[in-house]
This record gives structure tokens, C-alpha cells and sequence, in this order.
């Protein structure tokens, strides 16, 4: 459970929506916003369809169930991912607020 407010962020387009999956949303932390696509892909160890050339802030109330922990390495088609990121996972996106999409980097 969040004991306060917090405004992650998260990285999508292409395949990837600004909302996420139906099942929860993937976030990170602002630090990550500091970094090139290709860095936060590897970082966050992006599937090849989320380009990670869009960014959005999203608002966290306090009280909202979430899960953090390090990204694992993930292996696609493309490639191998190191990971090595933090992500955010919170499965209930009622809560959140989403700012508006802009550009990234």
C-alpha cells in the first residue's frame, strides 16, 4: 500500500498504450526520464512493440496497492535485455491519474 502521493512515470508506444494492460500497469521512476529510449528499454527490459518514445507522469493516491521490485533480464526474438530497473506494478489503474503523453526523448 502507498502511505503517501507519488507521481511515477511510465514508457510506451508502438504497441505498447499509455494505460497500459487490463490486468495493471508497468511503471518506473522519474530518474528514468533522465535516460535515451534505447537506455530505458534496456533498463526496463521493454517487449520489442513498446518503443518507449512516449512518456506520461501518473498520479498515485496514497492508500493504492501496488507491487515494486527490480526488473528482471528477458529474453525476446530481438535479443537479450539486461534490466536492472525499477518498475512499479499496480494492478487496479482506478486510482491513478494519467497526465498527458509527450514525446520522449
Amino acid at each position: 500500500m502507498m502511505q503517501r502521493e507519488a507521481t511515477p512515470v511510465r514508457f510506451f508506444g508502438g504497441g505498447s498504450t499509455q494505460l497500459g494492460r487490463s490486468e495493471g500497469v508497468f511503471l518506473t521512476t522519474t530518474r528514468f526520464a533522465r535516460l535515451g529510449a534505447e537506455e530505458v528499454r534496456r533498463a526496463l527490459a521493454l517487449p520489442p512493440g513498446n518503443l518507449a518514445n512516449q512518456v506520461t507522469t501518473v498520479q498515485i493516491s496514497a492508500g493504492t496497492r501496488l507491487f515494486i521490485g527490480r526488473v528482471g533480464p528477458q529474453i525476446f526474438e530481438t535479443g537479450p535485455l539486461p534490466g536492472g530497473g525499477i518498475q512499479v506494478f499496480v494492478p487496479d489503474k482506478s486510482g491513478l491519474i494519467f497526465g498527458p503523453p509527450r514525446s520522449f526523448p
